[in-house]
């Protein structure tokens, strides 16, 4: 009975049902795009995939305050971790003043209302999204999971609502439903979290030093990825138009939902890792990263076997028009599964905070982008998606080979974070 107990305790528990729940969410985000590929033309899909496109961007202009905050908040007392708190917002704030200036001007500027429309909302839900992520992370580094369980389940719950009239106004209600997600997450914190509300907007120079100490090169590494996206995204857009974005929406789809697991998992581990490093205690450590490493195996296997198996029927009974796009999931599988499963050792350089291997990966990543996207369209004229497909499988090869040379490397300098991947029993504490 013991036994017994100590199993159902292992597999029921904050982090369990964390995980649990993110997945839940993005189920919901599945039928978000379920209702969204079956009800919209190619050309509106391409819209919606540039206003993640644009989201995605803004995300990415944070400058590495939320990366390095989070980190701090790890490790700070508490006075320090209001301070923090509050220099975050006074961020935000001065952040999104200067992007909506900019986003009016550009619209102002456009030709096009349907592209002036989707960058200011897209501008919008960038904003929500960057204090939607920093308040998520607030709350794992503080191990409030149980508080990110419940407002993110309103949050997706609230989000796909407006999908009920979809017929009235299709574009529209799905851009809706998007924003709607980050807008109704922030909200829910502010009124029910009154510890993550700012006391005051404070800039402070000491702490954004200490702030971009922790975080800058994680921030150069996202830009990086994101401008990998960039120019995926823009190429499709400049030679295929809005039609060849849609049909690209798919995998896209598939990316967004493979990382939802790996990225959760993260999110979890690093608050225990930090702290058993902080204590030497690398008997923890080595089996925390262990355990990641597993249970990442087993998901992305399951995922692969999945797609694999239950994808062709799933989109053959439902969305049709969609089977050929399943082209571009298949080869862009490969790259995406190799390179979630270097997650738990490119956890070793968050611990350390010793990031350059991010900034090697990512900027081989970018770089290799560009230059194959390139070299193709200077021999063809064009951009296909299979290509684009292929292109992508490689560039994650790439970066992830990248990430493990730094692990080996980080590994021989501390051999205390050196951990085998599949050893059964645990080491015995050193």
């Amino acid at each position: 009975m013991g036994r017994l107990g100590r199993l159902r305790d292992s597999l029921v528990n904050d982090r369990s049902v964390f995980v649990a729940v993110n997945v839940a969410v993005n189920i919901l985000f599945l039928l978000r795009s379920y209702v969204t590929m079956r009800s919209l033309t190619y050309s509106d899909l391409g819209l919606v995939a540039l206003l993640q496109t644009i989201i995605l961007l803004v995300s990415a202009l944070q400058l590495g305050v939320i990366n390095g905050a989070y980190r701090l908040v790890c490790s700070e007392d508490e006075q320090g971790v209001r301070t923090v708190n509050d220099f975050v917002y006074a961020f935000i704030c001065a952040l999104a003043s200067v992007l909506f200036v900019g986003g009016a001007v550009a619209a102002l500027l456009s030709g096009d209302r349907d592209y002036a429309l989707v960058t200011l909302l897209a501008i919008f839900a960038g904003i929500l999204t960057i204090l939607k992520n920093w308040m998520t992370n607030f709350l794992i580094a503080k191990v409030m999971l149980q508080s990110v369980n419940r407002v993110s389940a309103v949050s997706a719950l609230v989000s796909i609502l407006p999908l009920v009239y979809v017929r009235s106004s299709p574009l529209l209600i799905c851009l809706g439903s998007i924003i709607l997600q980050p807008l109704v997450f922030v909200a829910c914190v502010i009124v029910f979290l009154p510890s993550l509300r700012p006391r005051a907007l404070r800039w402070s120079t000491p702490v954004f030093r200490r702030v971009m100490a922790a975080g800058f090169i994680v921030f150069l590494t996202s830009v990086f990825l994101v401008a990998n996206a960039q120019i995926e995204r823009w190429s499709i857009l400049s030679y295929l138009g809005t039609d060849g974005l849609g049909r690209f929406y798919l995998a896209l789809v598939f990316l967004n939902l493979y990382t939802l697991v790996p990225t959760s998992l993260d999110a979890i581990y690093l608050p225990k890792l930090v702290q058993s490093y902080s204590r030497n205690d690398y008997a923890r450590m080595r089996l925390d990263m262990r355990r990641f490493f597993q249970v990442l195996t087993a998901y992305s296997a399951t995922a692969a076997i999945c797609v694999w198996l239950m994808a062709p029927p799933f989109l053959k009974a439902l969305l049709p028009k969609y089977l050929d796009d399943l082209e571009y999931v298949y080869l862009v599988l490969p790259g995406v599964v190799v390179f979630g499963l270097t997650a738990p050792f490119a956890m070793v350089f968050n611990i350390l905070m010793r990031y350059r291997y991010y900034f090697y990966a990512y900027g081989l990543g970018t770089l290799a982008t560009a230059a194959l996207l390139g070299g193709y369209i200077y021999n063809t004229d064009t951009i296909t998606l299979r290509a684009l497909s292929i292109i992508k499988t490689v560039v994650y090869l790439a970066m992830g080979t990248v990430i493990i040379l730094g692990y080996i490397v980080s590994s021989r300098e501390q051999p205390g974070l050196r951990f085998t991947p599949f050893q059964i029993k645990s080491p015995s504490p050193t």
